[in-house]
């Protein structure tokens, strides 16, 4: 989130979605041709709202909220980060990482106090890595996709630290199965069994030095 940057070409609006580019000199945590230069497309959430229910849900969407932040960021805006400081005496600066992951930490804090439920202790913004790479992987996407995206080196990366059991109750982020009027909550869970990871790593044993670009497809790996 500290290498997005508020200018185009790093910053893209289109009418159906907003594309974000990290800048040139952001060395990724995994440096290679795979994981450089990633771009993150993210489209409109409810784009025709007609409903009172849908145009609440739409106040959500990702390319609206950047709109109404560069605008509300312009008049004190002294740096092309994505996210300044907005107020102080580095109001207007670029934010630091450890900035970044306090308003993680604080967001998630706050949805679960509009949901009336105990936040897990201890929370850190890196336990997105896990439960994000986890729910995406129990929603249907690759293993090659989640690298790319957690930036892992290989497989077994996502398999040993990152892989967490998860489903699609109201208590996992499982976007895919659900309704747009019905959105689920992100709610971290403290896993005491790991059966995901153990699967994983019976299924795709050997595959520790594998290059990505080799990785069997989900789907050809399951018939196998």
């Amino acid at each position: 989130m500290a290498a997005l940057c508020c200018d185009p070409p790093y910053l893209d609006f289109y009418p159906n979605r907003v594309v974000l580019r990290p800048r040139p000199t952001f060395l990724p945590k995994v440096v290679s041709k795979f994981h450089m230069g990633q771009t993150v497309s993210l489209p409109v959430f409810l784009p025709d709202p007609c409903s009172d229910a849908e145009k609440a849900l739409h106040t959500l969407d990702v390319r609206r909220c950047l709109l109404f932040y560069l605008k509300r960021t312009a008049d004190f805006r002294v740096d092309r980060s994505l996210f300044v400081c907005f107020r102080g005496p580095c109001r207007g600066r670029a934010v630091s990482s450890q900035t970044l992951s306090r308003w993680l930490v604080t967001a998630i804090r706050l949805a679960y106090a509009s949901a009336d439920r105990d936040c897990p202790l201890p929370l850190w913004a890196h336990s997105l890595r896990a439960q994000g790479a986890s729910a995406g992987f129990s929603s249907g996407l690759s293993l090659e996709d989640i690298c790319r995206s957690a930036m892992c080196s290989a497989p077994s990366t996502f398999i040993r630290h990152y892989a967490l059991d998860v489903d699609s109750s109201r208590d996992a982020f499982a976007l895919s199965t659900a309704h747009p009027l019905n959105p689920p909550v992100l709610f971290l869970k403290r896993v005491t069994g790991n059966s995901i990871r153990e699967t994983l790593s019976a299924k795709y044993i050997g595959c520790r030095r594998r290059p990505l670009a080799s990785l069997p497809s989900r789907e050809k790996a399951d018939r196998a």
